[in-house]
């Protein structure tokens, strides 16, 4: 289904602006769990802006300021920032800027209240209230720290020190044996981690660089920190997980049918990684962002995802329900494949046997036809899957086997995305537990494609925008994948919002 880049010996990153995302997302889950009121905003400040603004907010020491920008630009306490109204500053923490990333990572990522501390200590910064601002607790090394690990250690074990699962397979190792916040080095004396550090150990190579006292220190501390997180090892802290908040209030007649077939019934057919976990969450973006009532979702996974469940989910369930006013939204997260014999593309359920494609899957066009029985006038498609020839596909580690069929327009009077083009793979966004489809479907969707005039979210700048990022990511991992849009101009869902971000 997805395609894992190959892995190869990471070279050793600068600390470019991924790097700093990385940083920041890191310590998001730290700063929003902190209880920051009033001059508290200090500890949200040091532990997501000092990187690169310095612990003082002038521009000078932070350890990953960027090479060449000429501090006066990140210094905070200048007449620019000053001149920042409060709405002004809180746009610019929550969204970004120009070369500044969002400190939450993503776009309104961060808790209101974590914002208002933000605003109300880089006011304190170059205020009367200045005394306020100044760090009561030495945060240099863990800034340095957290620099090192991330320019030298997150390649193998990740930028939550969980274990980079991509690295694991690659050497031939247990996922634990790369988790640091099972076993943190607080655990060894000083020159025993020293030691590990200069020395490897087992099928851990010696660092090309070892950290000087300071970072060594911070190091430490950095990974102390991940390790304070582990508790909560379970859930994810992407914030694209959380749906926004939104000004679309729920309607009554807008149902969903959400499928995602991430297992099989068949051992010897590999899980599409992340399917479940795609479904879960589309599911919450449709009860807490668009529009839909809880009771009006019906979410199909592992093995309630079968071949005859999801034809009665839309046949039945949706059919009954939806009238010529209603809203209909159909999404499939999982593998894909095409049947070797009438070419058909297909969706590939729990119960699915490649053996027996026709009888097992769900082909496209039998979906569309049940689509099209349907009275709505509103009905969106979102497919992220795969389709390949042949039915092996579904049985190659990695792949999602799609594109949309023998027509280049499905007609089945919806709006129609596909996580791919013709004759494409799908990937898997490494760094989450989604496809990479779905992932900047959901970035796109929690914010990074609203319009900047009102927060609302449609069609046309949703698609842009994971058209181009999933375009992007997918070189990156040496795969070619371009998201499809089907819609002709009259097609409700193609005019409307999908999200209004509450301001």
């Amino acid at each position: 289904m997805r395609l894992i880049a190959r892995t190869a010996v990471p070279a050793q990153p600068r600390a470019t602006a991924a790097v700093i995302v990385a940083l920041i997302l890191a310590f998001a889950a730290v700063a929003c769990r902190a209880q920051t009121q009033g001059a508290d905003g200090q500890e949200a400040f040091q532990l997501l802006c000092s990187a690169c603004h310095g612990p003082d907010g002038k521009g000078r020491d932070g350890p990953l300021r960027p090479a060449g920008v000429d501090p006066s630009l990140l210094d905070l306490t200048n007449a620019r920032v000053r001149d920042l109204s409060d709405a002004q500053l809180r746009i610019r923490i929550q969204y970004g800027g120009d070369k500044m990333p969002p400190p939450g990572g993503r776009p309104g990522a961060l808790d209101a209240g974590v914002v208002d501390s933000l605003v109300r200590y880089v006011r304190a910064l170059s205020g009367s209230n200045a005394s306020a601002a100044s760090p009561s607790r030495d945060y240099g090394s863990l800034g340095q720290g957290a620099a090192f690990y991330l320019n030298h250690c997150a390649q193998c074990h990740g930028f939550v020190g969980r274990g980079s699962a991509h690295v694991a397979r690659a050497l031939n190792v247990d996922l634990s044996s790369l988790d640091l916040t099972t076993v943190p080095p607080q655990t060894r004396s000083l020159e025993d981690f020293r030691r590990l550090l200069s020395r490897g150990k087992g099928k851990m190579l010696p660092l090309s660089r070892l950290p000087d006292p300071n970072e060594l220190d911070g190091l430490i501390r950095y990974i102390r920190e991940l390790a304070s997180l582990a508790p909560s090892a379970q859930e994810s802290t992407d914030p694209v997980d959380t749906p926004p908040r939104s000004l679309l209030a729920a309607q009554d007649d807008a149902f969903a049918v959400v499928i995602g077939a991430g297992k099989s019934s068949l051992p010897e057919i590999p899980p599409a990684r992340g399917a479940d976990n795609d479904a879960r969450v589309m599911r919450d973006y449709l009860i807490n962002a668009m529009g839909y009532r809880e009771r009006n979702v019906l979410l199909l996974i592992d093995d309630k995802a079968t071949r005859a469940s999801a034809i009665k989910a839309v046949g039945g369930w949706l059919k009954n329900r939806a009238d010529t006013n209603s809203r209909v939204f159909f999404y499939f997260s999982g593998h894909g494949s095409r049947d070797p014999v009438s070419g058909a593309d297909m969706l590939d359920l729990y119960d699915t046997d490649p053996g027996y494609l026709s009888q097992t899957a769900l082909p496209l066009e039998r979906l569309f036809g049940l689509l099209r029985e349907i009275p709505a006038q509103d009905k969106s498609v979102i497919l992220d899957a795969c389709f390949l020839a042949g039915p092996r596909v579904i049985s190659m580690a990695g792949l999602r086997p799609l594109k949309i069929g023998r027509s280049a327009r499905p007609a089945v009077g919806a709006l129609v995305m596909t996580a791919t083009g013709p004759n494409q793979v799908g990937a898997e966004e490494t760094s989450s537990n989604h496809g990479l489809f779905t992932y900047y479907l959901l970035s796109g969707l929690h914010g990074a494609a609203a319009s900047s005039r009102d927060g609302s979210i449609t069609v046309d700048r949703l698609y842009a925008y994971v058209k181009a990022s999933v375009e992007k990511a997918a070189r990156r991992q040496n795969v070619e994948q371009t998201p499809s849009l089907y819609a002709s101009p009259d097609q409700p869902a193609a005019r409307r919002p999908w999200v209004i971000l509450a301001r």
